[in-house]
């Protein structure tokens, strides 16, 4: 069994060494859509994988970081970044150059990593991200699943601007600049009412 969470937004990249000189040579936007697949090895006491509003709250506000974003790949050239940099508010330097495929394999390590960082408080299981379908168009997609986390490179250290990280709670800005392995997300308790 599995659930899914659609999240939308506005993005704009440029995807360095692909065919299409539209994409290679200039800055573009997309209307994009992700969806966020999620399974469990059981259900919760309310009947459900994971409550949809807990997605919202710590999945949510971190995909949130896409919307009206300039994604950059670390491996571009440096003087490019800096221009970037200078004049947008909201940039996020990402270690995978930002086609759909590499996003989707990106967003869904890092959903696995928000649910690892995670407490549930409501009987859930092993709940973790199954796949992530990266919409960059309406008629474009890539889907990533967790057996194709070979692809990513082994350092996915990610730098954001102030204008993205100023939008998230304290929770999300100490889960991705400290320690990993801690409890950051901790989901209330829940009386049973039956």
């Amino acid at each position: 069994m599995q659930i899914r969470k659609l999240f939308k937004g506005e993005g704009a990249h440029i995807v360095r060494n692909c065919s299409t000189n539209r994409c290679k040579k200039s800055i573009h936007g997309h209307s994009f859509q992700i969806e966020i697949f999620l399974t469990s090895d059981k259900l919760d006491n309310g009947g459900m994988i994971v409550d949809f509003s807990l997605i919202k709250k710590s999945i949510g506000q971190w995909i949130d970081s896409f919307d009206h974003c300039m994604l950059l790949w670390r491996n571009d050239n440096p003087e490019y970044k800096e221009d970037v940099k200078k004049w947008c508010d909201r940039w996020m330097e990402l270690p995978v150059s930002p086609s759909a495929e590499n996003l989707a394999l990106y967003i869904c390590f890092m959903v696995n990593k928000i649910l690892k960082a995670t407490e549930f408080n409501n009987g859930e299981g092993n709940v973790r991200c199954s796949k992530v379908i990266y919409h960059e168009t309406s008629t474009g997609y890539a889907e990533a699943e967790l057996t194709d986390f070979y692809l990513l490179p082994t350092d996915l250290s990610t730098t954001y601007s102030q204008g993205v990280t100023e939008d998230w709670s304290a929770d999300l800005y100490e889960f991705i600049f400290n320690i990993p392995g801690i409890k950051y997300f901790i989901n209330p308790k829940v009386e049973k009412q039956c």
